[in-house]
């Protein structure tokens, strides 16, 4: 488990947008291009707009993995990339993110389990030379991040903690997805807990979780994903195994935060859903 800090100044009635992006998979066939490019679009475009990866950003299988189905893939791939195929993911992700890979507008990326499973065979720890290459915070599987956010001048501090991982769990109902945030939340200091790997898209909404102090709220987040799964004229894994098309639950979600609504009040956090089409 990984815990990072990330120093953010702002100022009075301020909001800092943070977007989680989980379970991209750049090379399916049923990857959503223009929806990927049009989150990196808003979020290289909107100031105080943060996101943090959280793995799968490509399906990371090449033809010895006996999970390789060429039916899979983009019509695009050509028969030369094969012999390269981790390489070729990795430049796509490289050339469709490029603008936000960077420690002023990302906080961090983390792992999933097709990345997991490429760096435990010996192949390369794909996110962490990423890190290294761009200068990011490696966040792993799961772990914390905590937002120290200061206001101008002032020695005040006010810290805002997440809670990721990439997500252990794929329930097909959207109730036991629920369910598994509610644990998740619950089971960990922290203001929101984010998750992956079901390829939903699903918030608990608030929850009222009571302290010494009175009730606090928290949320948890299924932060969707950028392929659907299922589409027409393609035969997938997710077709095969029952679950259904998930066109509305692609994309993620915006945790909206605002320090200071005033000089005195307390620091206030929602989240939203996100289409990079109607959010300003």
């Amino acid at each position: 488990m990984r815990r990072n800090v990330i120093k953010i100044n702002t100022s009075v009635n301020e909001y800092i947008n943070i977007i989680p992006i989980f379970d991209v998979h750049i090379l399916n066939a049923t990857f959503d291009k223009k929806l990927y490019e049009k989150t990196v679009e808003y979020i290289n475009t909107h100031d105080n707009t943060y996101w943090f990866g959280g793995g799968d950003y490509s399906e990371f299988i090449n033809f010895k993995d006996k999970r390789f189905a060429p039916g899979e893939l983009t019509p695009d791939l050509k028969i030369g990339d094969l012999s390269n195929i981790f390489q070729k993911e990795i430049d796509m992700f490289k050339d469709m993110t490029e603008s936000i890979l960077t420690p002023e507008k990302c906080l961090g990326l983390g792992i999933g389990n097709h990345e997991d499973k490429i760096a435990k065979s010996g192949e390369g720890d794909i996110v962490g030379e990423l890190c290294k290459e761009y200068n990011l915070n490696y966040l792993g599987y799961s772990g914390f991040l905590r937002l120290s956010c200061s206001r101008g001048k002032s020695n005040t501090v006010r810290k805002f903690q997440i809670y990721y991982t990439h997500g252990w769990s794929a329930p097909r109902t959207q109730g036991a997805r629920v369910n598994n945030l509610v644990k998740l939340v619950l089971g960990h200091e922290c203001h929101i807990a984010v998750a992956g790997h079901a390829h939903g898209r699903v918030t608990t909404g608030p929850l009222d979780y009571n302290t010494f102090d009175g009730p606090k709220c928290k949320y948890g987040i299924l932060c969707g994903a950028f392929k659907k799964g299922i589409d027409w004229n393609v035969e997938t894994w997710e077709e095969k195994k029952g679950y259904d098309m998930a066109e509305n639950q692609m994309g993620t979600y915006v945790i909206q935060l605002r320090p200071y609504p005033t000089g005195d009040t307390p620091m206030e956090y929602q989240v939203i859903e996100f289409n990079p089409s109607w959010l300003k």
